[in-house]
């Protein structure tokens, strides 16, 4: 496991540039630089995914990505557009595109229909106290009458997914994500989670130790006596497990419980090719706390990790993190070990 990969991902909060993706439009959260959403596409008779990168208020990307077939090449289009970000009407002003063919003119016009559709989309609704929202509407792309379903923790358009009227989607989110530099490729690299392989890391085994407390500040934790302190905030279980705490505080000048909105978002998204895994997050708020567990997929290892992140906001306008970073193997082994660790946390 990666130890400073897994204690930046913890508390980092990513510094590009804070603004609001959509002409016309404002979101409870502010969009960042580099923030990237990836949908499964249902009305492809294959497999196919739809991707929205954010670069600024002017310039996107949409991507198409679909994998080979016994009767198809794989296929993998990017759309990149500018827009005039001072017309409150989406105005585009150039695009360019990269791997398509002459063949591929209706699924080009496709995708562009898609982002004019989606802002206008977003256009019709208001987003102002972080719940979800659902606006019917007519889409005829989907088929007819859909379901938008619309979240603030999901960067761009708010988009969660597009439900039929009878309720299955034809449009899901898959993973969200954000860029950390401009040589970061996961955007321009992801290719779905179909038929994700096995995780590579086998070793399943917890020996039983003796249970410790582990305090920081008013809080405290109970592990065992298997884990290593490594450094003074980090300890280590095996080379399955990581438990980072680490404090921050709120920004000067920003609403505390907006900012823990934000770092919801945040802790949500994957980052440097390490894709978060939608369907497979778990938030919960107890008292001060708010508790986000995540699993990402990280191509280049086949490995599944699985974190339990524990945010809580003190009085102080203080913040507390506790991160508990396993392969997702090594968790499925044993549900009732970790999930033990993570109810134990006392807020004193």
């Amino acid at each position: 496991m990666n130890v400073k990969k897994c204690l930046t991902a913890a508390v980092m909060i990513a510094a590009g540039t804070l603004g609001f993706s959509l002409p016309g439009v404002v979101s409870p959260i502010p969009d960042t630089s580099g923030e990237y959403v990836f949908y499964e596409d249902k009305t492809f008779n294959r497999e196919s995914i739809v991707g929205f990168l954010y670069y600024s208020e002017a310039s996107y990307a949409i991507r198409y990505y679909a994998p080979a077939t016994e009767s198809e090449k794989e296929k993998d289009i990017t759309l990149y557009i500018s827009v005039n970000p001072d017309n409150p009407v989406l105005e585009l002003t150039g695009e360019t595109f990269r791997g398509a063919d002459a063949g591929d003119a209706d699924l080009v016009n496709y995708l562009r229909d898609l982002f004019y559709d989606f802002t206008a989309q977003r256009k019709r609704v208001i987003i102002e106290d972080f719940s979800d929202v659902k606006n019917s509407a007519e889409a005829p792309q989907f088929g007819g009458d859909v379901v938008f379903n619309f979240s603030a923790y999901v960067p761009l358009f708010n988009i969660e997914s597009v439900n039929s009227v009878n309720g299955t989607y034809v449009f899901r989110l898959q993973t969200a994500g954000l860029l950390t530099s401009s040589d970061d490729q996961s955007f321009a690299s992801y290719k779905g989670t179909f038929g994700l392989p096995e995780d590579s890391v086998r070793d399943a085994d917890i020996p039983k130790a003796k249970k410790t407390v582990v305090e920081f500040d008013s809080h405290e934790i109970t592990i065992d006596e298997g884990w290593t302190k490594t450094m003074e905030n980090l300890w280590t279980l095996k080379e399955s497990s990581l438990l980072i705490i680490s404090k921050g505080e709120v920004p000067e000048g920003t609403v505390p419980e907006d900012y823990i909105h934000f770092l919801r978002r945040r802790l949500l998204e994957g980052t440097s090719m390490s894709y978060s895994l939608w369907q497979h997050k778990k938030v919960e708020e107890k008292g001060n706390s708010l508790y986000i567990t995540c699993v990402y997929y990280q191509p280049s290892v086949q490995n599944r990790l699985r974190t339990m992140e524990i945010v809580t906001l003190n009085s102080d306008n203080t913040i507390h993190f506790v991160n508990l970073t396993v392969y997702d193997y090594v968790y499925q082994k044993n549900r009732k070990y970790f999930d033990k660790i993570i109810k134990s946390y006392k807020e004193n």
